[in-house]
């Protein structure tokens, strides 16, 4: 697939199939807004470019063909490239990295996969209504990387400096994986205590998820500060009935390297 923005115009190769074409015409119209717009400098950052667009186009993606999942491609291409060549930082200067594979992942696939991690953190309505305050506050203008941060963390009221240093700075993974499951009846509840282990270097929030016999299910989240000085931490969730089935971390949209650990069946 090639393509090429240029302010109200773009240009694209012949594809081959139908949902070809749309990716590469969805991602050069979404540079229509990020840089053209939203005036990020994509010579220094080029994920503030084209990593938001990356991320963006997963949304118009999964609306235009409901049964794509492009969240779970991004997490399979980023995964390929940490066990195949020298992964480098997101932050990186585009000039710097060592050929298009590092670049392609560096610029494009991993930011996106930032960005769903971020999502799942702080919720998809708060996540959104975030991004399209930055888009407002920026449109026109050239933020700096420390200006998305800022904003950011300001609409979700969220302190996110070990996001951030974690996911840009560094090629860290997150691994967070189920060590354990405990499960006693107190009166009508189930009391259930869940041991989690980072496994990565990547620190990142668990997560858990929790359903029981009859199909309820109740959630509760480690936060990332638990696991300073520390691999381990448990949660415990009540249910109405003995759990059948524990999550943490479920999903492409937290960019959990290896899912195979992160659910725990009786």
């Amino acid at each position: 697939m090639f393509g090429m923005e240029y302010p109200m115009i773009v240009f694209v190769a012949p594809e081959e199939g139908r949902e070809d074409l749309f990716d590469v015409l969805d991602h050069e119209w979404g540079h229509m807004w990020f840089p053209m717009i939203v005036g990020s400098d994509e010579r220094r950052y080029a994920w503030m470019d084209e990593g938001i667009n990356s991320f963006i186009n997963q949304l118009s993606k999964r609306a235009y063909f409901p049964e794509s999942t492009p969240e779970l491609l991004n997490v399979a291409q980023y995964v390929m490239g940490t066990r195949t060549y020298d992964e480098q930082p997101i932050g990186t200067l585009p000039d710097e990295f060592a050929g298009d594979l590092a670049l392609g992942i560096g610029a494009y696939v991993k930011p996106a996969v930032m960005l769903n991690a971020l999502r799942a953190i702080a919720g998809g309505e708060a996540f959104d209504a975030a991004l399209r305050r930055y888009f407002e506050a920026w449109s026109f203008r050239h933020p700096q990387p420390a200006d998305f941060y800022r904003l950011i963390e300001d609409e979700l009221g969220m302190e996110l400096g070990w996001f951030w240093h974690g996911w840009i700075e560094t090629t860290a993974t997150s691994d967070v994986a189920i060590l354990g499951v405990d499960q006693d009846r107190a009166g009508e509840r189930w009391i259930v205590t869940v041991s989690v282990d980072q496994r990565g270097d990547l620190l990142m929030p668990a997560r858990v998820e929790a359903t029981d016999d009859g199909g309820a299910t109740a959630t509760v989240t480690i936060p990332v500060q638990a696991f300073y000085g520390t691999d381990r931490a448990t949660a415990t969730v009540s249910l109405s009935g003995r759990a059948q089935r524990i999550a943490v971390n479920a999903g492409p949209e937290w960019g959990d390297v290896n899912p195979q650990n992160n659910t725990w069946t009786r």
